[in-house]
C-alpha cells in the first residue's frame, strides 16, 4: 500500500493500489471478526485463562502483551497461512510463515487448523472446534 495521491485537493489514488498487501491485511483482520468474539464466551475464556503460563512475548510485538491476545493473534495468523494454502497461494503461505518465525506456536496452530478442516463435519464452525483446540493447548508446554 502506499500514500495517497492527491491533486488539487482531490484524491487521485487512495494509496490501495497492492493488491496482495490488501488482501493479506483483509484476511488477517477479518479473521479477528471470528476469532476474538469467540474467546471471551463464558464457554471457552476460562479455558484459555487455564494456560495463560503458556505466554509468552513476542520479539519485536510489545502490543501483544497477554495469553489471550497472544492466542487469538496465532489463531488469525494460523488462518491466514490457511487461506492463502486454500486459495492456491502456497508461496503466499510461506512468505506468512517466514514473516511470522517469531510466532513460536504458529505451527501448533496451523496443526490445529488442519485438524479442524479435515473434520468439517464433526466441527462445522471454528466455535465448535475451539473446546478441542483448548484441550490440545498442553502439548505446548512439552
Amino acid at each position: 500500500m502506499g500514500e495517497q495521491t492527491l491533486v488539487r485537493g482531490q484524491v487521485t489514488n487512495a494509496g490501495f493500489d497492492n493488491a496482495e498487501a490488501v488482501r493479506n491485511l483483509s484476511v488477517h483482520e477479518f479473521g479477528h471478526t471470528f476469532i476474538n468474539p469467540l474467546t471471551v464466551l463464558p464457554a471457552v475464556a476460562p479455558g484459555l485463562t487455564a494456560h495463560q503460563a503458556l505466554f509468552k512475548p513476542i520479539p519485536g510485538q510489545l502490543q501483544y502483551r497477554d495469553w489471550q491476545t497472544s492466542f487469538n493473534e496465532h489463531l488469525v495468523r494460523a488462518g491466514e497461512v490457511r487461506i492463502a494454502l486454500a486459495l492456491g497461494l502456497p508461496e503466499v503461505s510461506q512468505q506468512l510463515r517466514t514473516a511470522y518465525s517469531t510466532w513460536i506456536y504458529l505451527p501448533f496452530f496451523e496443526a490445529q487448523l488442519q485438524r479442524y478442516e479435515a473434520n468439517r463435519a464433526r466441527y462445522p464452525t471454528i466455535e465448535s472446534f475451539l473446546p478441542n483446540l483448548i484441550r490440545a493447548l498442553p502439548e505446548l508446554a512439552r
